[in-house]
């Protein structure tokens, strides 16, 4: 990744409400903590990346992530924060107060991380036309788990082959 990253990121501790959607947030922590799904919260469980693949498509709500930032560097647009998605077929961010962008995980060539001891964890997307976008996380362990779900669902969307991007270097 480049280390041309000067996004003034606001710590841990000051996100207000606004930028969670705290039921949203705590189902998902429950979730992760092992529980079973509410029932009138249908989710894909992607943290077995083997069975998530081979759910049908009716039922791919994805798996969320509180992105602190997403930086498109060829626009020179500013940081904005917002929600990651990862579905089985593309990756989605909703930053708030601005337009959803919406990437098909086969139009992904690569996918870089920063290394675990960087304050601002990162992950840099490229797709094959050249354009690339960052994203910033709040917590190394949610980098951690999008890397780990990502490449096999990337594997799958480009038709099984053997392509899992760029690695997780830095």
């Amino acid at each position: 990744l480049s280390l041309c990253w000067n996004l003034a990121m606001p710590p841990r501790y000051s996100r207000t409400t606004a930028d969670v959607d705290l039921d949203e947030e705590a189902e998902l922590r429950r979730l992760e903590s092992g529980a079973d799904p509410t029932p009138d919260a249908p989710c894909v469980d992607l943290t077995e990346p083997t069975q998530a693949v081979s759910r049908p498509a009716q039922h791919d709500e994805g798996l969320l992530f509180a992105c602190a930032a997403s930086h498109q560097r060829a626009v020179k647009q500013p940081a904005s924060r917002g929600q990651l998605r990862l579905t089985q077929q593309r990756l989605e961010f909703e930053p708030h107060g601005a337009p959803r962008l919406v990437i098909a995980l086969a139009a992904i060539s690569a996918f870089k991380q920063s290394k675990a001891s960087v304050g601002n964890v990162m992950a840099k997307i490229v797709l094959a036309s050249g354009e690339s976008h960052i994203f910033t996380f709040e917590a190394l362990e949610d980098r951690q788990r999008l890397a780990e779900t990502f490449f096999p669902l990337q594997q799958q969307a480009a038709g099984g082959g053997g392509g899992g991007g760029g690695g997780s270097g830095g």
